[in-house]
């Protein structure tokens, strides 16, 4: 077997993290069983916080678990704070599609059905699109923190049953005879523009 980085080794910055095996074949599916599970292998692991790379949410919480706009343009609360309007920003889809409302009250709405995001909406009484292209959220209850939940990944609209949906970061996902790949785009503004591009395989 031959192990190495793709960040740290001589060519290092190939990939935001990760690294590779390579060698015989039954070698490297037994180091792909150890690092997730027998029989799963490389078929399924760990995104390592890289699905921010291919989505972003109305805001991104970091470490210290303060909220960054980044599909989010401004919002206004009510002072019970039980009412948060978010205005989208202008921003595209990794296919050069543009962003738009719809794209995300969809994307809310299958997160709300989902088992994953589903219990970040138990306060929320509704959320709808106003004319102006804004979204309101009614809450039961007031929550002064209630945008750091708001890191919901928004996907196209019609891309929600997708194994794959396109999202608006900077990577799309691939898959090929050689395995699940993330493959860098660059969007300026609305129109798609060519960029570097490189692969790398996702265990």
């Amino acid at each position: 077997l031959v192990v190495g980085s793709l960040i740290k080794n001589p060519g290092g910055g190939l990939a935001p993290t990760g690294g590779y095996i390579a060698g015989r074949r039954d070698l490297v599916e037994g180091a792909a069983m150890r690092l997730t599970s027998p029989g799963i292998g490389g078929e399924c692991g760990c995104t390592l916080g890289q699905n921010r790379l291919l989505y972003q949410g109305l805001f991104s919480v970091g470490r210290d678990y303060a909220p960054t706009p980044i599909l989010c343009d401004r919002y206004t609360v009510s002072p019970d704070m039980k009412t948060y309007t978010f205005y989208i920003a202008d921003a595209a889809f990794s296919d050069g599609s543009t962003l738009t409302t719809e794209d995300v009250m969809i994307s809310f709405q299958a997160a709300k059905d989902s088992k994953y995001y589903g219990g970040r909406f138990t306060h929320v009484l509704k959320f709808e699109a106003n004319e102006d292209g804004s979204i309101t959220f009614y809450l039961r209850t007031p929550m002064e923190d209630f945008i750091s939940l708001l890191d919901i990944p928004i996907v196209k609209a019609s891309h929600t049953e997708e194994p794959h949906p396109l999202g608006t970061g900077p990577y799309v996902f691939e898959s090929t005879l050689a395995g699940a790949q993330l493959r860098r785009i660059g969007c300026q503004g609305r129109v798609l523009v060519k960029q570097r591009v490189f692969r790398c395989n996702v265990l």
